[in-house]
Parts: C-alpha cells; structure tokens; sequence
C-alpha cells in the first residue's frame, strides 16, 4: 500500500508537470520539483544487496537487476562460493545460489539464512550428434560424457540413472571432464559423441553444431520419477534482514516473479535484454537458451515441496522448517 501511495504521488506530479507547462511559461524548476521530490521519497536511502553467479543459477535476475536498479545493487560473480561467502559474512543481503549449497550454508550458519523461492528447475541435457538416444534407457552400454565429478550435478544425474534401473558405474560409461567448456568442446572433434551439458553450453553446441541435438531434457526425466519440480536453484535472504525488513522481501518477492514471467513470455524483448546484460554472445543464442533454462518462480508450500524432495532424495541433506521463508 505504501508503494502504492508513492506511485500515486509520482503520477500525480506528472500530471501537475503538464498542466503548468502548458499553462504557463515558467521556468522548468519550478515545475519539476513536485516530480524530483515523489522520486526521491521513494528511493531507499540504503540499496538492497543482492549476489549472484554468472550463468543459469543468476540468469532470472538480469531483468529485475535493471528496471530496481534504484533500490537494488545487483552483482554478479564467477563463482559461486564468492556469493555464498558474501551472504554468510552480511556482504549481501540476498543471494542466488544452488539448492544443495543454500542448504549446506544454512544448516553451517545455525539458520542465519531462509529460502524465498525457487527460480530456476533442471537445466541439464543428453545432447549427442546422431540418432541413438531416443530414451534415457538408451544409455546403457554408452560412453557419455559430462563434468564435475563429485559434485552436485553428478548427484542429480546418478539418482535419475538409479530411478530408471540404469547402475551409473556398471551400465553406463561416464567420463568426466574437468569442465562443461571441456566437454562442449567435443562436439567439434568427434564424429559421435554423446554429453551431458547444463545451459548455456547445450544451446551453445546446438547453434555452433547443427548435426547436435537435445536427446534428453533431465527436467523432463525428473518429473517422470517426482510428484515435485527438480529445483536446482533458489534465492535465499539473510534471516537477520528478512526480519528487519519483511516489506523489501515482499516488494522483492513480486518484482523478481514478474521479471522471470518476462523472460519467460517476452519472446522479443527477452533475448535482447539478455544479450545486452552479457550472458548471451547473440540474441540468437538467448532464443534458443531461455525456454531451455526451466526459469521458475515457486514460492511458499509449493516451493517447500520441491526443494525439501530434492534435498532429501538426491542430496541426503536434512534441514529444519525453519529455512522455509512461508
């Protein structure tokens, strides 16, 4: 209601803008002051801190990052153990993360953050030049490539393979790179090749490669195994800032939801801005990327559900309901 009221004011003093230039040929002072003072009363004389990774875990926030940018300071880094140290320590106030690294620091922190949504579902694929993968029991016998071993990603694609009676180390040959740039790479030096790529990477080999193609979607996979969405990654927020200040949650809640529906829906307007933030090369490869990244706004029980699931099966971590921001 109170933004409400602020918006009110500015549109108010739009309006008196107009009726006193058009009435009157006093000075632009005099008439833009009324607009300059509703602005600045609705300006925060602190910006929200916001940390987020490069790449998929981030990529809901690019929107939000620009049109709030007046009440939020938005930053990006290259890892995502640089955010996860800033939320931690107070240097952010709220933070993208993965939903298994959120969990690990909350449960590390005695609770000193809480989850607030969902933003993104699985964004992991079998992409492979040929024809052979037609379903995920197709993977048997092969060679498969994929990065990051013993990391979270593994996790979620050995739980998928258990579900579909396929033995990660006995019925299907995973060989690790030490990066997805790695393996992304391999599609330009062999004749058949089959990988497990997260986004941006898949589309990225799809565009450069036109012989690739997206063989299996493990969101898709997932949801053939789960009642609940596979979340992957989450805000989170500081417990102590949530308190202090439960209005900016809400505000930020709803401002971030309809900056992930624009992106989702925008099918103009989105690859451009995203290729302009620089997370895409082209708007080409933002078209192709977007509906491929599963961006998801899932708050509340919903959000519960999803998260708690995954946690659980996959990740065997236990958390308290005390990390669900409800």
């Amino acid at each position: 209601m109170k933004a409400f009221r602020k918006i009110t004011a500015a549109l108010l003093a739009v309006l008196m803008l107009i009726s006193l230039t058009a009435c009157s040929d006093k000075t632009e002072i005099e008439s833009t002051e009324p607009l300059t003072e509703a602005f600045d009363s609705y300006i925060r004389s602190e910006k929200t801190k916001i940390a987020a990774p490069n790449g998929p875990v981030g990529f809901g926030i690019t929107k939000f990052s620009v049109d709030r940018a007046y009440n939020y300071e938005t930053s990006f880094f290259d890892s995502v153990d640089e955010v996860g140290t800033l939320i931690k320590n107070g240097g952010a106030d709220i933070a993208f993360l993965p939903v298994d690294y959120a969990a690990r620091v909350y449960n590390e922190t005695s609770g000193a953050i809480q989850l607030l949504a969902v933003t993104s579902l699985g964004f992991y694929y079998v992409v492979e030049n040929g024809e052979k993968i037609q379903s995920i029991s197709d993977l048997k016998g092969k060679t498969v490539y994929a990065a990051y071993k013993g990391t979270a990603y593994e996790a979620v694609i050995n739980y998928i393979l258990a579900e579909n009676s396929i033995d990660p180390e006995k019925d299907i040959d995973l060989q690790f790179k030490s990066s997805d740039v790695e393996v992304a790479n391999l599609s330009g030096s062999e004749d058949s090749v089959i990988c497990i790529l997260p986004e941006p990477y898949a589309s990225k080999v799809l565009n450069n490669n036109k012989s690739f193609r997206r063989a299996l979607d493990f969101n898709d996979e997932w949801d053939k195994i789960s009642e609940t969405p596979l979340a992957q990654s989450v805000i989170v927020a500081r417990t102590e800032y949530i308190n202090a200040n439960p209005d900016i949650i809400k505000e930020f809640i709803s401002y971030n939801k309809i900056s992930v529906n624009y992106l989702n829906t925008n099918t103009y307007g989105a690859p451009v801005f995203l290729k302009e933030s620089g997370f895409c090369e082209t708007a080409l490869l933002a078209t192709l990327l977007i509906p491929a990244l599963n961006l998801s706004f899932i708050s509340g029980e919903d959000m519960k559900s999803a998260v708690s699931s995954v946690l659980t099966n996959v990740y065997e971590i236990n958390v308290d309901d005390a990390f669900y921001y409800i």
